[in-house]
């Protein structure tokens, strides 16, 4: 393996997830031509899925000893990252040495293919001796003349020296890729291990906030859209008063509302998600800001800036649940109102229904009783002639002078007997067929025809 040329100037970070399929490819063309260690990074098991390899983000198994460049991978809480590392001499300035060493990303970047890769996100850290604000202020405007800084103390510990400073370069025109400056004496823990846990955390941060950026503003069109819709059925149905006794179209107003509703729950759902997911990643940025940041009112302008930023990304994502939240109330709402309605539609429709069955009822209780009326009128003209020609039919079969001997009271009762069981079979006997079944009705009037009968032909006897 090649001398050590120098102290280390800059860092490249390359962040991709750590199942990506591309991971390999990138790696092996990044590597390509340069003295490699006795084997490859996924032969010595730091594999995508697997933990930190030794006690930094990764161990170097790259090294080009003509440029001073070294190359490793390592896996970090969620994703994978590619370190390039490029060191020199610290014999130029820090602008000269900086521009040099971003025309070899460039390069190392344009080699690598990186614009082909599906690629989280990429940072370049660029790395001087220990500097004052003023020196490093005016080390950065010489590469980056169109930029601010935000400064941030770093704890001593771990960057050495007096004053060790990190600062994020703040572009007006911002890129695809990140920006930071580091003046520190020891700078290879801040470079190999905290700076790359810290930065692929915003990486994630910043890719949780663009999609819900993207999403945000397909869920804000959605719900002005079903507030417009749902102010505009509530107008019909309450100010105006609207079609109220139309059931298609108070059905079809539930269909609509109940749809609008589903939106808005579904909507409801993704926000609260990306609300949470931001505050995770917030908590975690804290938690690796915590070894980084300097003690007892240093400056914190960088980290103050993501907080800041990712802060109000959360408050934004909470704010538009609570307005998703107010719009699914007006929908169910409005669902509670067309739904009164219809049931007032019902109602009335039942009362209507049920005076229509009492019409029907006491119209039906009317005919009954003229039914009976006439059932009675029937029976009795029945009656009458029944007797009428049992009473000839007697006298003429037995002849005058045997019928007038009868005596009347029992000429009449034998007589009646005929035509009461006559008359009251004949009923008897319908409503047993009606009903499938003899009935008492049946039994009783041939009884007394029987009798009857039987009284008849002893009173002729007996008178002859």
């Amino acid at each position: 393996m090649a001398a050590d040329t120098g102290g280390t100037i800059a860092a490249h970070y390359i962040y991709l997830l750590k199942d990506d399929e591309a991971l390999p490819q990138l790696w092996s063309a990044i590597t390509a031509g340069a003295e490699l260690a006795p084997s490859e990074p996924f032969s010595l098991g730091l594999a995508p899925g697997h933990g930190r390899h030794h006690g930094h983000g990764c161990s170097i198994v790259s090294r080009s000893g003509d440029d001073g460049r070294e190359v490793c991978l390592g896996m970090l809480a969620e994703l994978a990252v590619i370190e390039l590392r490029y060191r020199g001499r610290e014999e130029t300035t820090p602008q000269s040495q900086w521009r040099g060493v971003l025309e070899s990303i460039e390069a190392d970047r344009g080699r690598a293919g990186t614009d082909e890769a599906t690629i989280l996100g990429e940072t370049t850290l660029l790395v001087a001796g220990e500097l004052g604000d003023d020196e490093l202020i005016s080390a950065a405007a010489g590469v980056f003349p169109d930029s601010n800084l935000l400064i941030t103390d770093i704890d001593p510990s771990v960057g050495g020296g007096s004053r060790p400073l990190w600062a994020y370069v703040l572009e007006r025109r911002k890129g695809q890729r990140d920006f930071f400056v580091l003046a520190a004496s020891t700078p290879d823990t801040l470079v190999e291990s905290l700076l790359p846990e810290v930065d692929s955390v915003l990486k994630k941060l910043g890719k949780t906030a663009k999609y819900f950026a993207h999403q945000r503003q397909t869920i804000v069109k959605e719900r002005l859209q079903v507030d417009k819709e749902v102010s505009a059925i509530l107008h019909e149905r309450v100010v105006a008063g609207g079609d109220t006794y139309d059931p298609d179209r108070l059905e079809r107003d539930i269909a609509v509302l109940s749809r609008m509703f589903g939106v808005l729950a579904t909507d409801s759902q993704l926000v609260r998600r990306a609300a949470e997911q931001i505050e995770k990643d917030r908590h975690r940025l804290d938690f690796a800001l915590s070894p980084v940041r300097a003690s007892g009112g240093a400056r914190d302008e960088a980290t103050e800036y993501f907080t800041t930023r990712y802060d109000s990304e959360l408050a934004s994502a909470r704010a538009e649940g609570v307005n998703l939240d107010f719009s699914r109330g007006n929908a169910q709402a409005a669902i509670e109102v067309v739904r009164t309605q219809v049931d007032l539609l019902r109602a009335g429709e039942e009362a209507a229904l049920q005076a229509q069955t009492k019409e029907i009822l006491d119209r039906s209780l009317l005919l009954q009783e003229e039914r009976l009326a006439l059932q009675v009128a029937a029976g009795f003209i029945e009656f009458v002639l029944v007797f009428y020609y049992t009473l000839k039919s007697w006298e003429g079969v037995v002849g005058h002078g045997i019928f007038d001997h009868v005596p009347s009271l029992l000429r009449l009762l034998v007589v009646a007997g005929v035509a009461a069981g006559a008359t009251i079979g004949t009923h008897s006997l319908a409503a047993a067929i009606r009903q499938k079944k003899a009935n008492g009705g049946v039994w009783l009037a041939a009884a007394l025809i029987v009798m009857s009968l039987a009284g008849l032909v002893t009173l002729s006897v007996m008178n002859t």
